[in-house]
């Protein structure tokens, strides 16, 4: 591809996408990188022309290319393909955040869940990696299931301690 502002003779290219958001995302960022001008179609609005044009939503390459285009000229509901910025770089950084968070909240409650089986009663308050500890040095297990749970309860400790909380980001790089 070849950036048409480079040889004024060439008119202006558009090219219409479906899904730029999503799985097409790396050719909508390849194109706007080489400067060409590209517009989201979303896969709803490609479906209901394919619909209309053919009688059925089913896709093959020329229908499809056919229906994304149509769409892309006549409907107000499509968006011109931005390249990404610090917007998106937040977006990324925050979803991992997000994942790191749940993570530990799901290693968290499986500890808990499982020295709450291994002591009657349970463990009455929030658990931590040293208290965790602590408990499971004071159990002695007396069935092979028991054995089980404690070496799986003695392992999740160890998930705690080897994920990050957050990672610090400084300048841009993360550290």
């Amino acid at each position: 591809m070849t950036n048409p502002g480079r040889y004024p003779g060439l008119p202006q290219r558009t090219w219409a996408l479906e899904g730029a958001g999503g799985t097409g995302h790396l050719l909508d960022w390849q194109l706007v990188s080489a400067g060409e001008r590209a517009l989201d179609v979303p896969p709803k609005l490609g479906a209901r022309v394919r619909l209309l044009a053919a009688g059925d939503v089913n896709k093959n390459d020329t229908d499809d290319a056919r229906s994304v285009a149509v769409a892309a000229l006549r409907s107000a509901g499509v968006s011109e393909v931005r390249p990404d910025d610090h917007a998106a770089v937040l977006k990324i950084w925050s979803k991992r955040y997000r994942d790191l968070g749940r993570t530990r909240t799901q290693v968290a409650c499986r500890l808990h869940a499982v020295l709450g089986e291994l002591v009657p009663g349970g463990v009455p308050k929030a658990i931590t990696t040293a208290r965790a500890a602590r408990v499971l040095k004071a159990l002695r297990p007396a069935s092979a299931v028991e054995t089980a749970r404690w070496e799986l309860a003695a392992d999740l400790p160890g998930d705690l301690r080897r994920r990050p909380r957050w990672p610090r980001i400084e300048s841009g790089r993360r550290a």
